[in-house]
């Protein structure tokens, strides 16, 4: 069976690099004309014509909020998670249904990513973290040891949180933000030391 991609954008062509010609996919998105293609691979439609396709799906929708959206509308369905050939996987480590883990990604021992969480291009998790659901660890980004980061939080490109940190849900950390304290839900940190974005 065809592995099902939803979405159309960017994020939807990193998948499809990651999953490689080897794997026969195909791509729901309204935003694309059905039977054109993204970087070759067939657009199916928008979510009607998933009735008709029930092969395991992948949310590859990068924005964390519009992600959950998705899958909550599209409801149970088999969420394949999908780990980049180029990806470092070390030692035991969990990986929630429906993730993405990027090239060149790396994800240390006793690691534990969450559903629909994405590991984006060179982002590293080390040991003992935990990455929620829905979260997004953007490029780059350095997650040390025993970090925790709450469901639906982003953390941005080229951010360093160090070890032993808890970080909210609902958090975003500024891109190349370092974090050397624990960030509540729902706040937003920039800066080195990365402190609460003052509105």
């Amino acid at each position: 069976m065809a592995l099902i991609i939803l979405g159309g954008g960017g994020h939807a062509r990193v998948v499809l690099a990651a999953v490689g010609e080897a794997t026969v996919a195909r791509v729901v998105t309204p935003d694309l004309v059905p039977g054109d293609r993204l970087d070759g691979t067939e657009i199916l439609g928008g979510d009607e014509v998933l009735a008709f396709h029930p092969g395991p799906t992948h949310a590859a929708i990068g924005d964390n909020a519009r992600r959950r959206e998705v899958v909550g509308h599209v409801g149970a369905r088999t969420w394949q998670s999908i780990v980049s050939p180029h990806a470092l996987i070390l030692g035991p480590v969990e990986i929630g249904e429906g993730a993405f883990i990027g090239a060149r990604a790396v994800v240390q021992p006793g690691a534990r990513i969450g559903r629909h969480a994405i590991v984006n291009t060179g982002a590293i998790v080390e040991h003992d973290g935990v990455v929620g659901d829905f979260a997004h660890i953007a490029p780059g980004a350095v997650l040390s040891g025993g970090v925790r980061v709450g469901d639906d939080t982003l953390i941005g490109a080229g951010a360093v949180v160090t070890p032993g940190i808890s970080i909210g849900r609902d958090a975003v950390i500024g891109a190349g933000a370092v974090v050397v304290r624990d960030v509540p839900d729902g706040v937003t940190v920039v800066g080195n030391p990365a402190r609460p974005l003052e509105r």
